[in-house]
């Protein structure tokens, strides 16, 4: 950083997504600096208005209004460096961006973008050519330029380096990069002891070697692959909760299912305590807070709390809430500063059942994303016409709506804004259809033209019901092959439905499949051997034996009707009496007893013949 302080140009970190690029600026070169300098250090993260967080970041130093400061910028962006120099008054700032990617990923203004870079770059330039910036008293007495107001440090993924390079300002940084490679085997054992160590922890022997091993830094001979330290950390900590005392062992390692598993096992199992209701307001949060790349990797995404939950007096406030809870208290999801992200963009990739919904909707939640990002651009620039949606469009649009309307369980509603950007979207089409439909009466030739309109709009009326049709059919065929193995019974309600509202072919599949699968059901709670089995003639219950007792279950609901104990031979056999009120249960000594279901009681006791 001192030496490229010297260049006046920013200094670039980059690495792949999970190599520690952010603890490296935040927990490490902050609290360098902080111990060794006297800098001010200014931190953040662009987001999707990088203007407004730069002025809301400046303007507690010199407590100005960052609306007033964020017009400056928009001006001249060198005013950057006289605001920094003028508020620290000879002091050095350190700006760190960390994340600098959201310029790219949640940022749709291009405008925003090269007034951001071009202000960044003012801030830790010493051209001369920005001498004239200075105010006029600094000219009349002559001083001069004292060099750069700021050393400025980028964080940026390694796979948007290439966005970089489109801005003349960051060519000569991009050169000189500082790359944060894949970690030693060294370094990520001393990453591992060390912070266990300081809390007074202690490891069992072969528990880091076993993790350095599921890292695969043994079958590479060398350093370990880039991307995994999200990984590793969420691994640690639920080793730390499965602790022996003050011990991480090696059985507690286990149990989380190692570096590549943990993740996805601690996600599925807070998954699996939600109900259904539950799990379709999960997936519809987290696939929220996932940026869908078109044509690039998926990422995360800060989401404003009020955008992700339905409206405080709306009936499933609280339930969302409850959801967003347990996520965030299995340290899934981080909410802070009124907004809400994925805690490890490493999510995305290391649970499959996140990475399923992504594909499966993927088409929908891009679309969903964009009408987002630009109603949200239309809103900042004072809400001008020019950005609105027309043509094909607005008519994308307008389907992709009427689409999730059908599913609002499975699909987001849309954010205030963006339902006033479509609306005002259709509004000005209107507007504009009327204009032409008045041309047309001044030319005389109205009612062919309304004739022909007619038949054209009514045949598209019929060709977008029915496509609206085939559409839904499809996704209820979807729908019930997705939880054909959870709740059959609906499944073959969802596929009749996707049936009856249009003959697609992936209806008549799942409707063939709903009916040709039987239906299955799964009694827990069972720990030993079972050795026999019988039904009541009326099949409602089931009679387990085990080697320590003879359990009755409702088959409807699994739950335990009685425990039938007392002799101490392991039953082998069992049946019931043609009207269920006894149970014959054979031992492997050869003994039949016949019990009472209602008084729990032996009433006789056989001795079985053996034949020689």
């Amino acid at each position: 950083m001192a030496a490229q302080a010297a260049t006046g140009e920013p200094l670039v970190v980059t690495g792949p997504s999970g190599s520690g690029k952010s603890s490296l600026l935040r927990a490490g070169l902050i609290a360098s600096l902080r111990r060794a300098t006297d800098a001010e250090i200014i931190l953040l993260t662009p987001g999707a208005d990088p203007l407004g967080a730069l002025a809301a970041r400046l303007a507690r130093l010199d407590r100005t209004y960052p609306a007033d400061l964020r017009v400056w910028l928009e001006k001249d962006p060198a005013v950057l460096r006289d605001v920094v120099a003028d508020t620290l008054d000879g002091r050095r700032a350190v700006l760190i961006v960390d994340q600098f990617e959201e310029l790219f990923t949640v940022c749709g203004d291009e405008r925003q973008r090269q007034i951001f870079i071009q202000a960044l770059h003012a801030l830790c330039g010493k051209d001369a050519a920005r001498e004239s910036a200075r105010p006029a008293s600094a000219h009349a007495v002559g001083e001069t330029d004292p060099g750069p107001a700021a050393v400025v440090i980028l964080g940026v993924r390694a796979d948007f380096f290439g966005h970089c390079t489109a801005y003349p300002e960051l060519v000569p940084a991009l050169e000189q990069a500082m790359v944060v490679g894949p970690m030693s085997p060294a370094q990520l054992r001393q990453a591992i002891e060390g912070p266990a160590r300081r809390a007074g922890l202690t490891l069992e022997p072969g528990l880091v070697d076993l993790i350095l091993e599921d890292l695969g830094t043994e079958a590479e001979g060398g350093e370990t692959s880039a991307g995994v330290l999200p990984l590793l950390s969420h691994a640690l900590l639920v080793t730390w909760q499965h602790r022996e005392g003050r011990t991480l062992t090696l059985a507690g390692y286990r149990a989380t299912g190692g570096i590549h598993r943990a993740l996805a096992r601690t996600a599925d199992a807070t998954l699996e305590e939600l109900d259904l209701g539950a799990r379709a307001i999960a997936r519809q949060m987290l696939t929220r807070l996932v940026r869908i790349g078109d044509g690039e990797n998926d990422t995360r995404r800060a989401v404003p709390l009020e955008e992700l939950l339905p409206g405080p007096g709306s009936a499933q406030y609280h339930k969302a809430r409850q959801v967003l809870d347990r996520f965030a208290q299995a340290r899934l999801l981080t909410v802070g500063a009124g907004t809400v992200q994925l805690a490890h963009e490493a999510l995305i990739r290391a649970w499959p059942q996140l990475r399923q919904w992504i594909n499966t909707d993927r088409s929908a939640l891009l679309v969903h994303q964009e009408l987002t990002q630009d109603a949200a651009e239309w809103h900042r620039n004072g809400r001008d016409p020019a950005y609105l949606y027309q043509g094909s469009r607005l008519a994308g649009a307008q389907q992709a709506v009427a689409l999730w309307r059908t599913d609002p369980d499975r699909y987001p509603a849309l954010p205030g804004v963006a339902r006033d950007f479509l609306h005002a979207s259709e509004v000005a089409a209107q507007r504009r259809a009327r204009r032409r439909q008045q041309s047309i009466v001044a030319l005389v030739v109205s009612l062919v033209l309304a004739l022909a309109g007619a038949g054209a709009a009514v045949k598209l009326a019929a060709d977008a019901k029915a496509e609206r049709a085939r559409s839904l059919s499809r996704q209820l065929a979807a729908e019930s092959e997705n939880i054909a193995d959870v709740n059959p019974r609906l499944a073959r309600r969802l596929a009749t439905t996707a049936w009856d509202i249009a003959h697609t072919e992936e209806a008549r599949v799942s409707l063939l499949k709903a009916f040709l699968r039987p239906e299955r059901a799964t009694l827990t709670g069972q720990t030993g051997a079972v050795y026999g089995l019988a039904f009541s003639p009326d099949g409602t219950v089931l009679a387990i034996a085990d080697e320590a007792a003879v359990r009755l279950r409702h088959t409807r609901t699994g739950d335990v009707i009685t425990t039938l104990t007392g002799p101490t031979e392991s039953a082998l056999s069992l049946a019931f009496s043609p009207d269920g009120t006894h149970l014959a249960i054979g031992h492997d000594n050869g003994t039949i007893r016949i019990w009472s279901t209602a008084t729990r009681t032996i009433i006789a006791t056989l001795k079985a013949i053996r034949i020689p």
